[in-house]
């Protein structure tokens, strides 16, 4: 019941006025002084007994204690972001000044062979044909005409003639 009060429309409210006027007619204007007077008294006894009680207290403290509670939970979150923000300061650093022991970027290193060179292929061409007729003996081997994707044979130079 509560929930509908607190979850209601533009709709719901002018259903509620209207079935107030019709049930209460010309006395509306009392009924809702008498109502909003008997809130009141609910609201100040509500209160009372809250304080005689010491809920408030009680809430005031258990409201402190959550608050504390949740500044220690943060705590290491708070000290891993100043961390993590000092390491990005570091590597920015260090990005913008090399040091003077450091080679440039994309420089080789001394005894190394760099990837994509060509040095590693042509050491492998010698040891496999010292004399570099690689290409003249498969030449020589194979005279036969290569098919083409168009389904015609290929003809060679050699073939021609």
């Amino acid at each position: 019941m509560i929930a509908f009060l607190f979850n209601t429309g533009w709709t719901e409210l002018l259903l509620v006025v209207l079935i107030s006027v019709m049930v209460f007619g010309r006395d509306l204007p009392q009924v809702a002084a008498k109502a909003f007077v008997q809130l009141q008294k609910l609201r100040r006894g509500v209160s009372e007994v809250w304080r005689e009680t010491g809920i408030s207290d009680e809430m005031r403290k258990l409201q402190r204690e959550m608050e504390e509670n949740d500044r220690r939970a943060r705590a290491p979150f708070q000290e891993a972001r100043r961390i993590q923000a000092e390491l990005q300061r570091d590597v920015r650093r260090a990005g913008e000044a090399p040091t003077e022991d450091a080679p440039p970027i994309g420089a080789p290193v001394p005894g190394t062979v760099s990837v994509g060179s060509g040095a590693e292929d042509d050491e492998a061409a010698e040891l496999d044909d010292p004399a570099g007729d690689v290409d003249a003996a498969n030449d020589e081997s194979n005279d036969s005409a290569r098919p083409t994707p168009g389904g015609e044979p290929e003809r060679r130079e050699d073939d021609a003639r």
